[in-house]
């Protein structure tokens, strides 16, 4: 009885929560399965239930020599069936272990040894407007704020604002304004990269281990 009003305690008081909040339906972490039985782990509508589509589909000679016909086809038909046979390629990847990303749309989702360490989205948005949604899910304001200048080939300057979350616990967080607009319009979308910090610094630390190409 104690340890089940002990156990009471804690989830009431939040402590058996996750600290790491959901963005798209995906939380830094959550693993490959986790993430194929979620809401949005689907590809047009297949959800992806005891992983029974991606190895069937891949290995469907037609499938195979679809893919390999439409390479260079525009045909939008042609495109949603390049893009699901590739994120099956993916989910393959993933499942084997290995270093790989599922990308959908303007979101890709990068897992190493299985697990989620990476979320990018790209928000056709206001800048002011994406930092203050991250600041509420995240519930911190950014670290560090800046003005990123880009110069092109004609000599005119741009400025596009970036926003650093270095020291929440579990992740890192940063938004940029991006140097093109979304085609045909005036809008500089958002990238938004979000890291388990266990990964940003083992990159860091490898990066700092290189050896030197002067060496």
């Amino acid at each position: 009885m104690k340890i089940y009003l002990c156990l009471c305690l804690l989830i009431a008081s939040g402590f058996c929560q996750t600290t790491i909040p959901e963005v798209k339906g995906h939380r830094i972490n959550e693993t490959i399965d986790q993430f194929l039985l979620s809401d949005q782990g689907s590809i047009d509508g297949v959800t992806w239930f005891a992983h029974s589509f991606c190895p069937e589909y891949l290995a469907n000679p037609k499938n195979q020599r679809k893919y390999a016909r439409t390479t260079t086809s525009s045909e939008d038909e042609d495109l949603r069936f390049r893009a699901r046979f590739e994120k099956c390629q993916a989910v393959n990847t993933i499942e084997a272990g290995n270093r790989g990303a599922i990308r959908d749309g303007l979101q890709t989702y990068l897992f190493v040894d299985r697990k989620l360490v990476m979320i990018q989205l790209i928000i056709p948005d206001d800048f002011s407007k994406v930092t203050q949604d991250l600041a509420s899910k995240f519930g911190a304001r950014p670290d560090a704020t800046e003005i990123v200048r880009y110069q092109n080939g004609f000599g005119a300057v741009y400025e596009h604002p970036r926003a650093t979350w270095n020291t929440l616990k579990d992740v890192i967080i940063v938004a940029s304004e991006e140097s093109s607009p979304v085609t045909g319009t005036a809008i500089f979308p958002i990238s938004v990269v979000i890291e388990d910090k266990g990964y940003a610094d083992a990159i860091v630390k490898q990066q700092k281990n290189r050896p030197s190409t002067l060496d």
